[in-house]
Parts: C-alpha cells; sequence; structure tokens
C-alpha cells in the first residue's frame, strides 16, 4: 500500500541513534570525530507497520567497554515505538578504530580484493605499484 516506513529506515534510525548515544555519552570530547565506528553484528525484528507518524526510539546500551588501546565495542537495542507499541526492534553490535587504522585495513582489503578479481577474470593485469595507499591525515 505504500502507508508504512520501510524496515530499512527504521534499521537506519537506530544506526543513528546509537552513533549519537556513543557521541554524547560514551566517548570523551577530544576523542569525538577521530574514529571511524564499525559495525559487527545487526539483527532486526519487526512487530508492526511504523507508519509516518509520530515515534520514538529507546536506546538501551547493553554492553560497553574500553580496550588497552582505547577502542570502544558496544551492544544495543534500540526499539521503536508507536502508538504505546513496540513496532520494532533492533539489536547492534559495533567497534570503534582510529580513522588512520581503518584507512590502512580499508587500502589493504580494496588491493587484495582487486587482485583476487583479476586474477579470477585471467585478464593478467595487475595493480599499478602503490594503488590505493591510504592518505592518512
Amino acid at each position: 500500500t505504500g502507508f508504512h516506513i520501510q524496515g530499512m529506515v527504521l534499521i537506519e534510525a537506530a544506526r543513528q541513534m546509537i552513533l549519537a548515544v556513543m557521541e554524547t555519552h560514551l566517548f570523551d570530547a577530544e576523542k569525538r570525530g577521530s574514529y571511524f565506528v564499525v559495525l559487527d553484528h545487526l539483527s532486526a525484528s519487526f512487530a508492526a507497520f511504523a507508519f509516518p507518524l509520530p515515534a520514538s526510539l529507546r536506546c538501551r546500551v547493553d554492553h560497553h567497554s574500553t580496550d588497552a588501546h582505547g577502542n570502544v565495542t558496544c551492544r544495543f537495542t534500540v526499539a521503536v515505538w508507536q502508538a504505546d507499541e513496540e513496532v520494532a526492534n533492533v539489536q547492534i553490535a559495533v567497534r570503534n578504530y582510529s580513522k588512520q587504522f581503518i584507512q590502512r585495513l580499508e587500502a589493504t582489503q580494496v588491493r587484495a580484493t582487486i587482485r583476487k578479481i583479476l586474477a579470477k577474470a585471467g585478464t593478467g593485469q595487475s595493480l599499478p605499484s602503490g594503488a590505493f595507499e591510504p592518505e592518512i591525515a
């Protein structure tokens, strides 16, 4: 019918909620903006349709820990409520890493993926030297 809000929109709302909670309540002010939050796990269940009418999100921190390097690991449950009824429930687990670490990791993985694709295609092509090197600020 097209009246309800798509589930992916509710999942994105939950993701945005946990980012706001992490920024506001779990990170020191000097750490804000110096890291990337990486999704480890996500699951969602839907009990009813949500409509473009007043609704609220309720976020619970189920787990929060910090390792020796200062990286934070969290698990959250975000419930979407509308008309006094829970219409969706999203469980999200995340970790944060420094921007530099993620840039290096991503560059390494993109090079490896491209090499695999080129090898599978049998083109004989290879990556140029220095391709996909991270620009670390």
